[in-house]
């Protein structure tokens, strides 16, 4: 199960919470292993985190792209990690890199296009030093030999900036094989008005987002909404409007529906 939404909504919060209610789940992050327990992958993680938060600095749109699509491609081996050693009931996620990837990349579209001298991509070995740039060029490499291509650090943007062009139900497709995992059964969508998420943000330390602005948050929003839509009928989708709920109201609501899923498979198990 995945818990989706603009940034500010409370996902991080609510997943937290909905692990502790489900004690046979393991909890994942679709981008950031180093913060798991046990999760294989941490150095890579710190690494991509890093790359990310200084393209971030640096105002790189193609950079920041780049990092977290890696980011991403930890998901699938760090998810089938956790099943064949924990088998868990259920898995959750912060974020779905497939269903994200789909949202995300019409914005970062916009982004680069809006402005030319948003295209540059500054040299890896400055922005991360000789020993860290050769562990992303590893990664990167060996994810495109998985599908029988070659990826570089310069081009990689450009080849996923392409997707924008294709139906979401096409994008969807290739982004799974790309990404080497599958969608999930159920997404849960935590939908927050952008005001509401923009003041959320506003009052966190650190650098923002390339894409936290309340403009860019609203096209996000509309970028769930089509996305969502288009998903397979073989991913139930749940959308949950969180403006005045608490965090424990969301969470109760979550596993809510966990549990009513759960129950339309036993019976369609048992009619079987």
């Amino acid at each position: 199960m995945a818990i989706v939404g603009i940034d500010g909504a409370g996902k991080t919060t609510a997943l937290s919470l909905v692990g502790d209610r489900v004690p046979t789940s393991v909890t994942l992050s679709s981008m950031r292993n180093h913060g798991i327990a046990d999760a294989p992958l941490r150095d890579l993680s710190e690494v991509l985190e890093r790359l990310r938060t200084e393209a971030e600095a640096l105002n790189s749109p193609r950079l920041v792209l780049t990092a977290i699509f890696l980011q991403m491609c930890m998901f699938g081996p760090t998810e089938r990690f956790f099943s064949a050693t924990m088998s868990p009931d259920v898995v959750l996620v912060d974020r779905h890199p497939v269903v994200d990837a789909a949202v995300y990349l019409p914005v970062f579209r916009k982004i680069i296009d809006s402005d030319e001298s948003l295209n540059s991509v500054p040299p890896l070995r400055d922005v991360l030093g000789s020993t860290d740039e050769q562990l992303v060029v590893r990664w990167l490499e060996s994810r495109g030999r998985q599908l029988g291509e070659t990826w570089n650090i310069d081009d990689l943007s450009g080849s996923l900036l392409s997707l924008t062009s294709l139906p979401d139900s096409v994008r969807l497709e290739t982004l799974e094989v790309m990404l080497q995992t599958s969608l999930p059964q159920l997404v849960v969508w935590l939908d927050l008005a952008v005001d509401r998420a923009s003041n959320r943000l506003a009052s966190r330390a650190g650098i923002r987002e390339i894409y936290e602005s309340r403009h860019h948050l609203a096209e996000i929003r509309g970028s769930y909404r089509r996305v969502l839509r288009n998903l397979p009928p073989t991913v139930q989708v749940v959308p949950i409007a969180v403006g005045e709920m608490t965090p424990d109201d969301v969470a109760d609501s979550i596993v809510s529906v966990m549990t009513e899923k759960e129950r339309h498979v036993l019976a369609g198990i048992s009619a079987a």
